[in-house]
């Protein structure tokens, strides 16, 4: 066995053993009955694996945005980890995590483009770890007051090539920018994959990627047909990737597709509906969905870079739960709405 093949067993075991850490049923529901933020972050202090993301904050009182801007962290602290092990598999899989966060990063960012005092939690607590590894000046662009603050702020990093047109052009839209980041950042991760593996090892690779894809579209299209039917310059704001699983004919057909109703049924009738059905009415639907596919994958795959790639996002989608919790706390909602709104079994 070469020494490649041992860290990705090393990668394999160890996204398995962290995904053994994540937040139970029973400690959501212990979060949920909880009566302030502070007590929240008592509890993910003190008796959950989120303790570390706490060490060097130094005695806070916290916040919601505060309490976020840990829970963040978290996601950091979790993937540096997966990096230090993934850069010794050669896969080039570590690239993948670095392009999600800046892409996160400058999309948290132009979201709050013009807000004052506003708290980006992306940002608060941002390891030094983190920060070496960006390829973006993150001092230029967690101030930016405007799109054209936001393009300088990129200047000479492949960002802002590709936000020009859609920051400083007629077609500028929120969404639009979103989308183009994450086909960005799916269609290069799966270039830069293929390049680094090959075989069976670079299909289970991109294989994700492109589900993963392809759960963000059908999600958007659902979403599109069931609240504006009759704008067919909706459409325009479907995301799509040309890392997909999903044919030319297929995806026409759902961009024609009359209503939801309609869409539900081409959904169902193809490859993704076992993930789907019964869930189109859920909350957040795209991440749902991903939590399904994710935990699939990361019980069943045996390749390292999808148990890495899959552990990654059910962190991701945890650090969305707690964010629920928390807001449902600051709301008053009693425990069993909050429970209602988690993405969980």
């Amino acid at each position: 066995m070469n020494v490649s093949a041992l860290s990705s067993n090393a990668l394999y075991a160890k996204s398995k053993a962290m995904n053994a850490k994540r937040i139970t049923e029973r400690q959501y529901a212990d979060m949920a009955a909880l009566p302030d933020i502070g007590e929240l972050a008592s509890y993910l202090k003190n008796r959950t694996s989120y303790s570390a993301a706490f060490e060097g904050i130094g005695g806070v009182s916290f916040n919601r945005a505060r309490l976020e801007g840990v829970i963040k962290r978290m996601i950091f602290l979790r993937e540096q980890t997966i990096m230090r092990y993934a850069e010794l598999t050669g896969s080039g899989l570590g690239d993948y995590f670095t392009a999600r966060r800046e892409t996160d990063i400058i999309i948290s960012c132009a979201r709050r483009n013009g807000e004052t005092f506003s708290v980006d939690p992306y940002l608060l607590y941002l390891p030094d770890s983190a920060k070496q590894s960006l390829r973006i000046d993150l001092s230029g662009i967690e101030d930016v007051k405007s799109d054209t603050q936001m393009l300088e702020a990129l200047e000479g990093t492949p960002y802002h090539k590709l936000l020009t047109g859609v920051l400083s052009g007629d077609r500028r839209h929120f969404v639009n920018m979103q989308n183009i980041l994450y086909k960005n950042l799916f269609e290069q991760t799966a270039k830069n994959l293929e390049s680094h593996l090959s075989g069976e090892d670079a299909a289970k690779a991109v294989g994700i990627l492109s589900e993963l894809s392809d759960i963000i579209t059908l999600s958007s299209l659902y979403r599109i047909k069931k609240y504006y039917p009759d704008d067919e310059k909706m459409i325009f704001h479907v995301f799509r990737a040309n890392v997909t699983k999903l044919d030319k004919k297929c995806f026409d057909e759902l961009c024609a597709a009359k209503d939801a109703a309609e869409v539900e049924k081409l959904i169902n009738n193809g490859k993704y509906g076992k993930y789907f059905r019964d869930n189109y009415d859920s909350r957040n639907l795209s991440r749902r969905i991903m939590y399904t596919a994710c935990k699939k994958h990361l019980s069943a795959s045996f390749s390292a870079v999808v148990s890495a790639i899959c552990c990654d996002e059910l962190f991701r989608i945890e650090a969305t739960n707690l964010s629920t919790v928390a807001e449902g706390i600051s709301y008053k909602m009693s425990p069993d709405e909050i429970m209602s709104l988690l993405i969980k079994e």
